[in-house]
C-alpha cells in the first residue's frame, strides 16, 4: 500500500497480513505513518493511490459494519472535543453506549441484550460507578477505559489503540495494560512512539519511519 498527501508520500509500499491470533505494535516517532497506516486498515483513506485492502478475506463492503468489527479508540482529548462539538453531554453510560452508533458520544435507545452488553463491559473496565458522571468531568485513566469499553460493545475482532498510555501514571497504565492483554478473542493493534508503551502481550511489531517500514515481524523481547 502506498498513500500520497499531494506530493507527498505519507507511506510507502507497506505490506502486511494480520492473523487472528497476532497483537501488533505500531511503533515510530511522530509523523511516521502511524495514523496513517491505522486509517488504511479502517478504511478510513479509500480510495487508495496504490495498493489493495482486504478485509477478512475480502474487499470492500460496510464502512460502518467494519468500523464496527475494528473500532478505534482515540485520544480521549480529541473525543472530549468531538462530543462538545456535537452539543452533547456524555455521561459515562452514554459514552459508552454509543458505540452501537456511528457518533461517538450519542446514545441510542437501547435494546435489553444492548443494555446488557454496556454494563458487562462498563463492569470489566471498572467504571461502572461513572454511569452518571459527565466526561469531561472524568481523568484521563477512566475515560480511557470507558472508550475501551465502548469499543468493545460489538464483540470487535480488532481494537486499533492509538497511544493508549498517553498522559496515565504507572499504575493506571498497568492496570489498563492488564485489562487490554485479558481479552479473550479481540486482538489489538497498538500504536506507540515509545518502547516503553509496549505491552508484554504484544507479539508483533512494524516499527516505521518516515513512511517506510524499518523492521516488521515478530516481536523480540530481548533484542528490544
Amino acid at each position: 500500500v502506498t498513500v500520497k498527501r499531494g506530493e507527498k508520500t505519507v507511506l510507502e509500499e507497506v505490506s502486511w497480513t494480520l492473523e487472528p491470533h497476532q497483537n501488533w505494535v505500531l511503533l515510530g516517532h511522530n509523523g511516521a505513518g502511524k495514523s496513517t497506516l491505522a486509517k488504511v486498515i479502517r478504511r478510513e483513506l479509500y480510495p487508495l493511490q496504490g495498493g489493495r485492502v482486504r478485509h477478512f478475506g475480502r474487499e470492500g463492503g460496510s464502512s460502518w459494519k467494519l468500523w464496527q468489527r475494528i473500532p478505534l479508540v482515540s485520544s480521549e482529548g480529541n473525543v472530549l472535543h468531538r462530543v462538545s462539538a456535537a452539543g452533547l453531554s456524555a455521561t459515562g453510560k452514554t459514552l459508552v453506549a454509543s458505540g452501537f452508533e456511528a457518533w461517538i458520544g450519542y446514545a441510542p435507545v437501547l435494546e435489553p441484550q444492548q443494555e446488557e452488553k454496556v454494563l458487562e463491559w462498563m463492569d470489566y473496565f471498572e467504571v461502572l460507578h461513572l454511569h452518571s458522571r459527565p466526561a469531561n468531568q472524568m481523568s484521563a485513566g477512566e475515560l480511557k477505559r470507558c472508550l475501551l469499553a465502548r469499543a468493545m460493545v460489538n464483540n470487535p475482532d480488532l481494537l486499533i489503540l492509538d497511544e493508549p498510555f498517553d498522559y496515565l501514571d504507572r499504575a493506571t497504565k498497568i492496570k489498563l495494560t492488564t485489562l487490554i492483554s485479558s481479552l479473550e478473542r479481540t486482538r489489538f493493534v497498538l500504536i506507540a512512539h515509545r518502547l516503553e508503551d509496549v505491552p508484554e502481550s504484544a507479539t508483533h511489531l512494524i516499527r516505521l519511519e518516515a513512511g517506510r517500514v524499518l523492521q516488521q515481524g515478530e516481536l523480540d523481547w530481548v533484542k528490544l
